[in-house]
This record gives structure tokens, C-alpha cells and sequence, in this order.
């Protein structure tokens, strides 16, 4: 029944595929100095429709990069030059197939298949992405791909069946280390997983029914992600070598049924000091903020009325 409800859900998504009109309006004022010196890319849905803003602290610019009712799960490369991100493909039974692009260029379509390639995230190298499929054959799986415009051929990393812990869902990212372990959440727990295929539970709570946005810090000593509970999202950070959890910070939050659309994003900056992720307010309405890792400086970087999520870093400078 959740595969049915789901499939309805991405199926009401994949009726207008086509570019919204009248997005011209940049970002409201964002505050550069609190970002750090790296290109971040955030999503945007309001009443002009749907857009993809890169932050540019450099040029101390937001402009629209892409702006299509169908993009779901844009990531923003290592280099802060290129996107990746699904969108429908009716025609393979409405499935969805992963794109890349660089900023300016059109979209090199990297897969065509029956399945529904999840959003992606991009490895440290900048060159190969890394995203969980749903419905396969043999079960949910995560896969690597090469986004370097060579023939592309998916590497399966790992495969789970349905109801199993862990097991990759199609609107939760995935991620890589330069270790070659996954981390992956699964509802209320984070699982990493390693070349190896052993999986180890990092961490578990009973205190909130999932965890969100997992996501290694740039040296793989840490783990931040995302935890909403009644009426407040933590900013939380995990310590590999010992174990412990740390809440960085708290904001009011409004718990969301909204889990297609990656609402509860996090990433960190390339020098590691800092966390941006996202916290709705509303169904409507959701923002993006930025905290120190020592829980100082939050601030809250969007205030328009509008749904802010899913944002990505860049790691190094374009």
C-alpha cells in the first residue's frame, strides 16, 4: 500500500513537466558574510513556481540556475559548477531517470530505466554520483554512476529488501565517504554501510519517529543530520571516535508530510565549521539557516514566504 500511495504521489508530480514561467525575482537580501566563502544551492518553491538558486558568496549573488516544476533532488557538485537531479520520464512508465548539467549547459540525460532513480549526491571526487533506487527487481539498492559524460554503467554498491533496516528510500540522499562507506537513514536510525557490505547502526532514537539528512563532515570523523521532534528540529552531530551525539542547535519547526521533496536538508561548508540546513514552518513555508558546529552564529539565512529545502554545498572553490 505505502509503494501504491508513493507512486501516486510522484505520479500527480510528473503531469506538468514543463519550466514555470514568470521566475524572475532573485533571492531576497541573504546574509554572504554568515555563509562562508562556498557556492550553496537551495530549491525554492512559491507562487512563481519552482527554482533552483545558487548562492554565490564569492559575487555575493543568488541567481536562478534552473527553474522546472519536475526537478526533484538537484545536488550541487564538489566544484559548484554542476547540478545533478531526477526528473519524470513517462516514457518508461513514469519512472525517473537521474540528469547532469553544468551551470549554463543543457541536461546530459544518465539514466533510462524502469526504476526510480532517487536523488543523487555526488562523491568527493567530483565525478561520479552516488543515489538509491526504488521498485527494482531485486529491491531497493544504492548505485554509483560516473557524471563525467563518458558511457554510463551503474555500479550497484548495495541492495536491501523491502521492510529491512537499512534500506534505501527514493526521496532520502544517500551519501559516500572517502572511505568508500555509505551512510544511510533509516527511519529513526542511522546505518553506515561499508565496501564490504557490513552495516553498523551509528545511532537510534526513540524520542522521534525518523531522522533526516545524514551527512558526513568533509574529514569522515563526523556525522551531522537533522531530527524533528514536537514543535523544534535539532541540529545534531554524531562523533565516529566515540560515539556521542551533540545537539549543535534548536529551531521551531512544523512537522510536514512532505518527504518526496527533501525538506529536512543539511549540508556542511568545505572548512567544516559550519551546518546549513532547512526547517519548515508550514506545508508552505520553509527556510534556510546556517549554525556554527559549536552552536554559535545561527542565523537564518531566507524569510520570503516561500518553501526553501534541499539544499548542497560546494566543497572546494569554482
Amino acid at each position: 500500500m505505502r509503494h501504491v500511495l508513493l507512486l501516486l504521489l510522484l505520479c500527480a508530480s510528473c503531469r506538468d513537466t514543463q519550466a514555470p514561467h514568470g521566475i524572475t525575482t532573485p533571492l531576497e537580501a541573504v546574509p554572504f558574510a554568515a555563509l562562508g566563502a562556498h557556492r550553496v544551492l537551495l530549491e525554492r518553491h512559491s507562487e512563481d513556481g519552482v527554482a533552483l538558486y545558487l548562492i554565490d558568496p564569492a559575487t555575493q549573488t543568488s541567481t536562478i540556475v534552473a527553474s522546472d516544476a519536475s526537478v526533484r533532488g538537484a545536488a550541487l557538485s564538489p566544484s559548484g559548477t554542476r547540478i545533478a537531479y531526477t526528473t519524470p520520464a513517462p516514457e518508461l512508465a513514469n519512472g525517473y531517470d537521474l540528469y547532469v548539467f553544468d551551470i549554463g549547459g543543457p541536461p546530459l540525460r544518465l539514466t533510462q530505466t524502469v526504476e526510480f532513480e532517487g536523488m543523487p549526491t555526488w562523491e568527493s571526487s567530483g565525478t561520479s554520483l552516488v543515489y538509491p533506487t526504488a521498485f527494482a527487481a531485486s529491491g531497493a539498492t544504492i548505485a554509483r554512476i560516473s557524471a563525467t559524460g563518458a558511457p554510463p554503467s551503474a555500479q550497484v554498491l548495495f541492495s536491501s529488501s523491502a521492510g529491512a533496516c537499512p534500506h534505501p528510500e527514493f526521496a532520502t540522499p544517500v551519501e559516500r565517504s572517502a572511505a568508500d562507506d555509505l551512510l544511510i537513514v533509516c527511519r529513526a536510525g542511522i546505518w553506515k554501510i561499508s565496501a564490504l557490505h557490513d552495516t553498523t547502526e551509528l545511532y537510534t532514537t526513540t524520542q522521534a519517529s525518523a531522522v533526516h539528512a545524514a551527512r558526513w563532515s568533509p574529514d569522515g570523523q563526523q556525522v551531522a543530520f537533522l531530527e524533528p521532534r514536537s514543535g523544534e528540529l535539532l541540529v545534531r552531530v554524531l562523533s565516529i571516535a566515540t560515539g556521542e551525539v551533540a545537539t549543535v542547535v534548536s529551531v521551531p519547526s512544523q512537522a510536514t508530510n512532505m518527504a518526496l521533496f527533501n525538506i529536512y536538508s543539511l549540508c556542511w561548508t568545505a572548512d567544516a565549521s559550519r551546518l546549513l540546513f532547512t526547517a519548515p514552518e508550514s506545508q508552505r513555508v520553509a527556510h534556510l539557516w546556517m549554525v556554527r558546529v559549536d552552536g554559535t552564529n545561527l542565523t537564518q539565512v531566507t524569510t520570503a514566504a516561500a518553501f526553501d529545502h534541499n539544499v548542497s554545498c560546494a566543497r572546494v572553490d569554482p
